[in-house]
């Protein structure tokens, strides 16, 4: 992004991303080669405390609101639909995925939805 502003003659400005989860009790784990990852996905409920901190750490504006309508206006030009598979360019599989909901409780089995709950098939259900 900051290469497509640069060449498209606009100032320079910080790029900031984060990715948020929704759901409150979505357990957010990563492993120790993506320890960066733990700053970048956060739940809704950090979303504000994290605004407030992205936007104390960027002293300065270069952007004027003029050069913002026009960027808006030229990426809206530019702007190009994805035409690819996201597995294909990550060279990845459907069995590649870890689809369901994991189960905190027994060493990550999948859970199954019964009468409007999750239950875990390795646990003993309650009669």
């Amino acid at each position: 992004m900051t290469n497509w502003f640069l060449k498209n003659g606009f100032p320079s400005l910080p790029i900031l991303s984060l990715i948020v989860i929704s759901n409150p009790q979505t357990i957010i784990r990563t492993v120790l080669e993506n320890h960066e990852l733990h700053y970048k996905v956060i739940h809704r409920d950090a979303l504000p405390a994290k605004i407030n901190q992205m936007e104390h750490s960027i002293t300065e504006s270069s952007f004027s609101e003029k050069d913002l309508k026009k960027a808006i206006r030229v990426m809206n030009k530019h702007h190009i639909d994805a035409d690819f598979s996201i597995l294909e360019r990550y060279n990845l599989t459907e069995k590649d995925l870890i689809k369901g909901v994991i189960c905190e409780n027994c060493n990550g089995n999948k859970l199954l939805r019964r009468h409007g709950t999750w239950l875990c098939n390795q646990l003993p259900t309650l009669q």
